[in-house]
């Protein structure tokens, strides 16, 4: 029984101080993260890119060879 209760009063403590409204917000000032990830995007397009007319090339001579 003081077990449940001890476990009760910690859970309760628990809640309490994680339902602060003091959060403040993540600033995102920093220039060079956000130009890299920027980067890192564009160059994932450009793969997809890439990636997608191999594909197209690929289908072409399927349809080729099926016809």
């Amino acid at each position: 029984m003081k077990f449940i209760i001890k476990l009760t009063i910690i859970a309760l403590f628990i809640s309490i101080v994680g339902c602060d409204d003091d959060v403040k917000p993540i600033k995102t000032s920093n220039t060079e993260a956000v130009k890299a990830g920027l980067e890192a995007v564009e160059k994932a397009k450009k793969t997809d890119q890439t990636v997608q007319d191999a594909a197209l090339k690929q289908q072409r001579k399927i349809e080729e060879i099926t016809c």
